[in-house]
């Protein structure tokens, strides 16, 4: 009654009942904020992709240099390691490597992350998969990993990954 609106119930024996709520719309115009959610952050630094699947690693390098990044893929944790040591020695590091977690018939994320850290205590690694159940993307840090993202990506959360990940020392 306070808000002008009522309550009605309708009840059938062995059936339920049903209630209804009525409350009055508002005459007041809603304007939307854009929220700090909708918002990407720009960066820079060189990234490196590790994804058996082609489109997926080209959208990263698409969403990715849009931001600002330097990008390199693998497709695989051999892959990922070769690239990620050649770089190291000539010193030209990776900020940050981003891993799919399975990859068939080949060294996965947990797998690529355990040999990385071997060589490089400080190496930044986000773990990333479409089973957002697997017991790796709830306790990513017990694995080595510095971060989560899971897919389907979204560029802002990505972009707030990596820019937590670069504004915190290493």
């Amino acid at each position: 009654k306070k808000h002008s609106g009522h309550i009605t119930a309708e009840s059938t024996a062995g059936q339920g009942t049903v209630f209804t709520i009525y409350l009055p719309a508002s005459e007041k115009t809603v304007i939307k904020d854009k929220k700090d959610n909708d918002s990407v952050i720009h960066g820079k630094g060189k990234i490196l992709i590790m994804d058996d699947d082609e489109m997926i690693r080209e959208t990263l390098v698409h969403m990715l240099s849009h931001l600002g990044y330097q990008i390199d893929t693998a497709s695989d944790g051999d892959e990922t390691i070769k690239k990620y040591l050649e770089a190291k020695s000539s010193g030209s590091d990776y900020d940050i490597v981003i891993m799919d977690l399975v990859i068939p018939g080949s060294k996965g994320g947990v797998e690529t992350i355990a040999e990385l850290i071997r060589h490089d205590p400080d190496v930044r690694a986000i773990v990333s998969s479409g089973y957002s159940n697997n017991p790796v993307m709830a306790e990513f840090k017990k694995y080595g990993f510095t971060a989560v993202a899971a897919k389907p990506y979204s560029i802002q959360e990505l972009s707030r990954t990596i820019n937590s990940l670069l504004s915190t020392p290493s």
